[in-house]
């Protein structure tokens, strides 16, 4: 599949003479303003599919707080997500990088 891209995105580079470096410049290059569009709604709505079911995992494995479901959802994972929502980039999270190194080893 990434070779495949990587393919369509140089046919339509050689062809436009522009750079493709996303899914939405590739769908517009190729099929307009409206398959772009169709394009950003499938992408976010795959995107918060996975988040939804990331967060379900979260929770569910969260059982060393011994809280109910709701309480562990809303008042420590919801603003765990929020505030990594607020990132800009990973350059805040590279401080923590050896932290979950000796996590994931403990």
């Amino acid at each position: 599949c990434g070779v495949m891209m990587h393919e369509t995105c140089s046919v339509v580079e050689g062809h436009l003479g522009t750079a493709v470096d996303n899914f939405e410049t590739l769908a517009n290059a190729i099929a307009g303003p409206a398959w772009r569009n169709v394009v950003v709604v499938l992408k976010n709505t795959c995107v918060l599919g996975c988040l939804l079911v990331y967060i379900q995992f979260f929770v569910a494995n969260l059982v060393m707080l011994e809280q109910t479901a709701f309480v562990t959802r809303f008042f420590v994972v919801c603003p765990a997500f929020t505030a990594l929502a607020m990132l800009r980039d990973l350059k805040q999270v590279a401080k923590l990088g050896p932290w979950g190194t000796v996590a994931v080893a403990g």
